[in-house]
């Protein structure tokens, strides 16, 4: 067998392993939107033996044999990166035994619905024993793939490939550093927003759907290729980049709360929907990273959506959409609300100067329970101290506290830092977008939003993994990851709002 041949059978293989996690998105889906209670038992059953065969279809030797027959060879930089991660995925699944895979598939199905029923009754207690068993087996998982200096680094690089806790570490150190002062002086500023400036309004779910949907086909979701429901948790998923799946929640008191969530889940969508389709299966057909993922989630809620030029053209909209509730509310008050600066409880509410505090308290956590520093009965008492020592407050309940996320009842520790490194992330696009497209803010203004999709399309979306995380950023910005351009967009956004007392 010839090189390109060998190529040619990994290119059939891997479209095939896609099509079986492709079911295997449809069904968590289902369970998150449609799924009645009884029903969480046989799903367990049916993830389990998806995830099996998927593990089987990884794990075949005859991979192994053709990546040896194509590895050898001289490829164009596309094949070469496709190559590169069927090896990274080879190497990685057939470290996983294949019983470990299944049980994992059962336990987070079964662990989800459990999850929902204690978040609903705020019952710590009753979602403690399967998360003992969730991060349990994460231990095992990340000892069965390999690590060096931390056991959390092997579920880190799962998620964003090459990242560790100690570049963490770095990272939340520089980031405390600077929110801490800003946060300091955003707090004792006389120039504080009009919190009740919604009190007593009611906003109707089917105009806050009808108001999302707008917004987020505006910016360049393709509702053709994709839908929005309601879900406990909002989430982004899908088979494929023709079937995005979005989802977020209401609240009829607080019209920001699915408007916000509902445009970060479109940027998810967006980089979903935004993969070439003709490499769909293969590498080059997928994000690059968790990271790259968040990052455009982030940059369309924070960077686009809560700014001035963006409301400039939404809030007539708005205030007709919810009529005499919002009649006297005006564009400034309306954009100061938005742009609120408070600590609170819930991360997926949190603004933007908090928000990495929120992961900060994950992270510390994930990283502890994966040293075996900390025990999961203790979760609850640790969450709020660390919650009342970095952001002031201390959570009421458990639905409040260590329950909100829905992350670790699908068994994703090590996703949460990648929230703030997509933060990161996205305030150096965004400066490398503003420095392609001077104009940005007044065709935003004038009601044209295709520049900023456009440009990460070209940057990020198609790309696929072409480039690992940090060199794809380079290539788009010139610059390798750093926080400089972030802690430049908060200062410069939240000093105009605040002063600079």
């Amino acid at each position: 067998m010839n090189p390109q041949q060998a190529y040619d059978e990994l290119v059939q293989r891997s479209q095939e392993i896609f099509t079986i996690h492709s079911i295997e998105s449809l069904t968590s889906w289902d369970q998150q939107v449609n799924m009645p209670p009884k029903g969480v038992t046989h799903r367990a059953r049916m993830m389990a033996y998806l995830a099996q065969l998927g593990h089987q279809k990884s794990t075949d030797p005859r991979i192994g044999e053709l990546l040896a027959a194509a590895e050898g060879a001289t490829w164009p930089i596309g094949q070469a990166a496709n190559l590169r991660e069927w090896r990274r995925d080879y190497d990685q699944a057939t470290r996983l035994p294949e019983a470990l895979v299944t049980h994992r598939a059962g336990l987070i199905t079964r662990a989800n619905a459990i999850w929902q029923a204690a978040r609903a009754s705020s019952d710590f207690r009753a979602f403690a024993p399967i998360l003992g068993e969730i991060v349990a087996l994460c231990r095992d998982e990340a000892d069965c793939l390999g690590w060096q200096a931390e056991r959390y680094d092997a579920l880190l690089d799962r998620f964003e490939p090459d990242l560790t806790t100690a570049q963490c570490d770095a990272w939340f150190a520089e980031l405390r550093g600077a929110v801490a002062p800003l946060l300091q002086r955003i707090v004792a500023s006389p120039l504080q927003p009009d919190k009740n400036l919604f009190r007593g309004a009611t906003f109707p779910r089917n105009r806050q759907q009808a108001l999302g949907r707008a917004v987020t086909a505006a910016l360049g979701f393709d509702y053709q290729a994709g839908r929005l429901d309601a879900s406990t948790h909002p989430f982004t998923t899908g088979p494929c980049s023709q079937d995005v799946r979005l989802t977020t929640r209401y609240n009829a008191k607080d019209p920001f709360q699915a408007l916000m969530g509902t445009i970060h889940e479109a940027g998810h969508g967006m980089y979903g929907q935004g993969v070439r389709l003709e490499h769909e299966g293969a590498p080059l057909g997928r994000s690059a990273s968790l990271g790259l993922h968040e990052s455009q989630s982030r940059f369309f809620e924070n960077n686009i959506g809560r700014s001035r030029p963006f409301w400039a053209y939404w809030f007539p909209r708005f205030k007709k959409t919810f009529g005499r509730a919002v009649h006297h509310v005006d564009s400034e008050a309306f954009y100061r609300l938005l742009n609120k600066v408070e600590p609170t409880f819930i991360r997926v509410e949190a603004d933007e100067v908090t928000y990495n505090l929120h992961i900060m308290v994950r992270f510390e956590i994930e990283r502890d329970l994966m040293r075996d520093d900390l025990a999961v009965a203790d979760l609850p008492a640790v969450w709020n101290a660390r919650y009342q020592e970095y952001l002031g407050i201390t959570p009421p309940t458990d639905r409040d506290g260590v329950l909100q996320d829905i992350h670790w009842s699908w068994g994703l520790l090590g996703y949460f830092p990648t929230y703030s490194l997509g933060t990161v992330y996205a305030a150096q696009l965004e400066a490398a977008l503003r420095r392609a497209t001077p104009d940005l803010d007044a065709q935003m203004a004038a009601g044209e939003f295709g520049a900023a999709l456009a440009w990460m399309r070209e940057q990020i979306h198609q790309p696929g993994m072409t480039y690992r995380p940090a060199e794809l950023i380079e290539h788009a910005t010139g610059q390798r990851p750093a926080a400089a351009d972030y802690i430049a967009y908060l200062t410069g956004r939240y000093t105009e709002l605040y002063g600079d007392q």
